[in-house]
C-alpha cells in the first residue's frame, strides 16, 4: 500500500493521467481494446510499474567495484 501512495512525480502523474483519458474516451466510443489498455496504463501509474520494474535497467553504482561489474557482464 506504501508503494501506491509514494514515490509520485510529473512521469506518474501524466500516466495516470493518459490512462484515465484512454478509459474515457474507449468507453464513450465502445472501443472495449482501446478501454482495457487504458486500464493497464492506470494500473501501471497507480503501481508505478513499467518496463523497468525489476530492476533489469539499473546501472551500477559509480562507486561498485571494477571486479563486481565484470563478473555481472559475464553472466549475461
Amino acid at each position: 500500500m506504501n508503494k501506491v501512495f509514494s514515490g509520485w512525480n510529473w512521469m506518474r502523474v501524466i500516466r495516470l493521467a493518459l490512462g484515465v483519458f484512454i478509459v474515457i474516451q474507449g468507453v464513450h466510443d465502445k472501443s472495449w481494446v482501446f478501454a482495457t489498455l487504458g486500464v493497464l496504463f492506470a494500473m501501471m501509474a497507480v503501481f508505478n510499474a513499467g518496463c523497468c520494474y525489476a530492476g533489469s535497467c539499473q546501472m551500477p553504482d559509480d562507486n561498485a567495484d571494477k571486479s563486481q561489474i565484470e563478473n555481472s557482464e559475464k553472466y549475461k
